[in-house]
């Protein structure tokens, strides 16, 4: 069972930044960056950690759900190593 490391770019909509940052921290992303595109125009890059048979299905359709965000492209899948945690998993003490 290998690990994917899914990178988002995702655009809030005008004026939710803070907003849209919370949503997708509840989602815990191994990173979450915002990054400046031209003309005060911001998105945010988020990273995830999945497990690699279960694809991005279920983390697109919980981006989707948040208000904030009017829309997202997934930039980059790569397979890693380098986590213990996928998304979707408690975390193990």
């Amino acid at each position: 069972m290998g690990k994917v490391l899914v990178t988002l770019k995702i655009f809030p909509k005008e004026g939710r930044i803070e907003e849209a940052k919370q949503k997708i921290l509840e989602l815990k992303p191994v990173l979450l960056r915002e990054e400046d595109v031209a003309f005060g125009i911001v998105v945010l890059k988020a990273a995830f950690v999945l497990k690699d048979e279960e694809g991005t299905t279920k983390l697109e359709e919980e981006i989707r759900k948040i208000d904030s965000v009017s829309e997202f492209d997934v930039v980059d899948e790569t397979l890693t190593d380098a986590f213990d945690e996928t998304y979707g998993e408690e975390k193990k003490d």
